[in-house]
């Protein structure tokens, strides 16, 4: 599901950049679109790291699954009828690289709470492999898809990705209701703060 999700990720990114060539044909407006997406990893980056800490990382899952929800389901509500303009585009946009931004580190710290200790090495290459692939096939898909129907299909790439984003938190979000560590030592805490955003 984490795969599925991922590509549906890319395919979007493609859609909005695609969309914005649309509502305003401006090479600065459709360069704002990476800039609305990841501006948020630079802004809350280390503070997302640190409530992936501190907070219960299965609550903090689910209200940035939510948060993407509502975020790509928006979008696509407004693009169906073509009500998005280039700011609401790139204000969603922002909204939905918030969302990634809480949701990253959470997502990378739980992995060790859901296999064994001997299986941490290959759960998080297994991790990394299924982010990188989607991301080589995610853009091409989403290119397509793009192509084949145009920017306003983009509305129901968003809707339909958005739908995704509580059955994939939920699943991991289980998983750790009984495994979450119920404290770590301050060093530790500190440590793994500045990290986790980083790596």
């Amino acid at each position: 599901m984490a795969f599925a999700s991922n590509i549906g990720t890319w395919m979007q990114d493609v859609a909005a950049s695609w969309l914005m060539t649309s509502l305003a044909p401006s090479p600065i407006m459709v360069s704002l679109i990476q800039t609305a997406v990841n501006l948020p990893h630079f802004l809350f980056g280390l503070v997302a790291g640190a409530l992936a800490d501190f907070a219960d990382r299965r609550r903090l899952l689910i209200v940035a699954q939510v948060w993407m929800l509502l975020s790509a389901g928006t979008l696509g509500i407004l693009t169906l009828p073509h009500l998005t303009t280039a700011w609401t585009l790139l204000a969603l946009s922002f909204s939905l690289g918030v969302g990634a931004t809480l949701n990253g580190p959470g997502w990378q710290a739980i992995v060790p709470e859901l296999v064994g200790r001997d299986e941490i090495r290959e759960a998080v290459t297994l991790n990394s492999v299924q982010f990188n692939v989607a991301r080589g096939i995610g853009p091409a898909i989403g290119g397509a898809v793009v192509s084949a129907w145009g920017a306003g299909c983009a509305g129901l790439g968003w809707g339909c990705n958005g739908g995704r984003f509580p059955q994939t938190g939920s699943q991991f979000a289980e998983g750790l209701v009984s495994r979450l560590p119920t404290s770590l030592s301050p060093g530790r805490t500190t440590y793994i703060s500045y990290r986790s955003p980083l790596f």
